[in-house]
């Protein structure tokens, strides 16, 4: 396959050679335009070797993924337009609220566009008034930033108390509120968005309040429109996450971040982009072309993966009754988890599920994302509570099986 697509390349590359041959086009120079159809070739050859690889969300550069040289002026100018077509194409599948202003930027991990968010919002702050509200089981990183930063001042809330969440939003000198959709606890505690939105509407507010959704943990299908059918002036919403499985082509791993900017028209945009380049979260380029833009192939996958995963639970649950299956209201993937009370019980069952899993040749690994192939084990400490989550994309029965004397509790 890869072999007949560098053919393709390569006669491309001779037609252009003679087309440009003649005097009509001779004002355009023939190298960029072999440099692109070349640029074209080395692309789709480094995007296969990316995605073979594992590589960190946050520390993701293009200079680790095959690329050793600096880049042209030209080859910066095509890298933004192949990013603003991609930011295009998702942007248009999150519903337009009417009267809305909505941008969708793509940035190299989810919380790259937090700390976009976060740095452009210090521009708005008050150090001396203002605060940030946080949920208590925001993502762990998330949560760190806040109690380790006392420049920005914070107050933990807890997500599934609506009436705490709605006076923070009621106070003037709340400037924004930060929400995980779907928490990182034991219990996937999920945000009630329809009593949230419903009760935001009622405010009376004269400064705006920018409301952070951590949407990593939700489907594809998460829309605002679902919840709001008009925006109050005074609120902003922004959407960020970390790109999963449904989101991109190879193997899995998180590939990018998305952040959707959300506001009414009558009101002036944060300039995101202001501090985009400075912070270094730009996505790389290679990512960018590892992005399915197409909504009907997201959801078909988005299925695929649910499917596997009430597939999985089903079988363990007839030998494990201890396995429970945690399902969202806000179109998460389906999760399959078991608690543990013992530490030292708890830590001998992790690394002996490493261990088998290697000897058997099960692809289990430590993640938070979720794929087709691989099955990924996150083992998650939250204050006294210990649990380990599988979150499902195993394709055939035969790995299935293999789960079962691997997991025993």
């Amino acid at each position: 396959m890869l072999q007949s697509h560098l053919n393709k390349q390569k006669k491309r590359i001779h037609l252009l050679k003679k087309k440009f041959n003649s005097r009509q086009n001779a004002r355009y120079p023939l190298r960029f335009k072999i440099q692109t159809q070349l640029r074209r070739l080395d692309k789709s050859i480094i995007s296969l070797y990316t995605n073979q690889s594992w590589q960190s969300p946050s520390l993701t550069s293009p200079y680790n993924q095959g690329i050793n040289k600096p880049f042209t002026q030209y080859e910066y100018h095509r890298m933004d337009l192949d990013r603003t077509r991609s930011q295009q194409k998702l942007n248009q599948h999150h519903k337009k609220l009417p009267q809305t202003f909505q941008e969708t930027l793509l940035v190299n991990s989810g919380m790259g566009a937090f700390t976009l968010i976060i740095t452009t919002l210090l521009d708005h702050i008050n150090q001396t008034k203002n605060y940030i509200s946080v949920g208590k089981n925001s993502y762990f990183e998330i949560l760190l930033f806040f109690k380790e930063n006392t420049f920005i001042k914070s107050l933990f809330i807890a997500e599934n108390n609506i009436n705490e969440i709605i006076k923070k939003a009621e106070d003037s000198n709340c400037i924004a509120i930060n929400l995980d959709v779907i928490t990182n606890t034991l219990h996937a505690t999920t945000i009630n968005l329809k009593t949230l939105f419903s009760n935001l509407k009622k405010i009376k507010r004269s400064t705006p309040l920018y409301l952070l959704l951590d949407t990593t943990l939700a489907g594809p299908n998460f829309q605002c429109s679902d919840y709001l059918k008009t925006l109050p002036n005074f609120l902003h919403i922004m959407l960020y996450k970390s790109l999963q499985k449904f989101d991109q082509y190879g193997d899995d791993k998180v590939s990018g971040g998305m952040l959707t900017y959300i506001t009414n028209k009558t009101n002036s945009p944060l300039a995101l982009n202001k501090y985009r380049g400075i912070l270094g979260i730009n996505i790389p380029e290679i990512n960018i072309h590892s992005l399915c833009n197409n909504k009907l192939i997201t959801e078909k996958r988005y299925n695929r993966i649910n499917r596997n995963g009430e597939l999985i639970f089903k079988y363990l649950k007839q030998y494990k009754k201890e396995f429970k299956k945690i399902s969202f209201n806000n179109g998460g993937v389906v999760f399959i988890q078991y608690h543990y009370t013992s530490k030292n019980n708890y830590e001998k069952k992790i690394n002996s599920i490493i261990k088998h899993a290697f000897e058997q040749g099960l692809l289990i690994c430590n993640s938070s994302s979720f794929g087709f192939n691989y099955t990924h084990l996150m083992y998650l400490e939250y204050e006294h509570e210990k649990f380990i989550r599988l979150a499902p994309g195993m394709e055939f029965s035969s790995e299935i099986q293999t789960l079962n004397p691997l997991l025993r509790p």
